[in-house]
C-alpha cells in the first residue's frame, strides 16, 4: 500500500455566473433612476403649487402620466447606456470579466 493521501478525481464544475440577470437587475435600477431624475422637478413644482389634499394627488398623479410618456424612450436609453457603459469599463460587480 502507498502512503499517499487519495487523489480526487472528480472535476469542479463551471463557476455559476448569474451574468444576465444581474445586466436586468443594473438596467432596471440605471432606468428608474433616470426616470425619477426626469420626472422630480416637475413633480415638486405641482406639490409645491396645490395644496395639500386628493387635488394634490391627481394632480401630481396626471402629471406624471404626461410628463413620462414623452419621456420614457430618454430613460430607457440613459438606461442602456449605463449599463453598457458599466459593463465595458467594468466598474458593475458581478460582471468584470
Amino acid at each position: 500500500m502507498s502512503d499517499q493521501p487519495p487523489t480526487s478525481n472528480r472535476r469542479s464544475g463551471p463557476q455559476f455566473r448569474p451574468t444576465a440577470v444581474l445586466t436586468l437587475v443594473y438596467f432596471a435600477a440605471f432606468f428608474l433612476l433616470f426616470a425619477l431624475i426626469l420626472v422630480v422637478p416637475e413633480m415638486a413644482r405641482v406639490l409645491e403649487s396645490t395644496p395639500p389634499g386628493p387635488e394634490q394627488q391627481e394632480a401630481a398623479q396626471e402629471l406624471v402620466h404626461a410628463v413620462f410618456r414623452p419621456r420614457l424612450p430618454i430613460a430607457i436609453a440613459l438606461a442602456i447606456g449605463a449599463t453598457a457603459a458599466g459593463i465595458w469599463f467594468k466598474v458593475l460587480p458581478g460582471l468584470r470579466f
